[in-house]
């Protein structure tokens, strides 16, 4: 769905705990393990296993058809709203 709505590829991991696994990263590089944060991602990440969706051409266009119309409304609602100051 997110690959059609963005009509971009998009992957998903098999291992989906990624507050931990962020700490971990963020741990190992701050421990000077790794040398940098993408370094330390790559070492805890290797053996992933990664899905990866492509988006369906004609389902994107469709997206894109609904988020042109979302835009608009949120325009005119901008244009017609009063700020509110606290």
């Amino acid at each position: 769905m997110q690959a059609n709505i963005y009509n971009m590829k998009a992957a998903r991991r098999e291992n989906t705990n990624t507050t931990a696994r962020g700490a971990l990263i963020i741990a190992l590089y701050s421990l000077g393990v790794y040398s940098t944060p993408t370094e330390a991602f790559e070492a805890v990440s290797k053996n992933d296993i990664v899905t990866e969706f492509y988006p369906d051409e004609k389902t994107a266009a469709a997206y894109e058809v609904y988020r042109k119309e979302m835009n608009h409304t949120y325009e005119q609602l901008w244009k017609t709203s009063t700020p509110v100051l606290i």
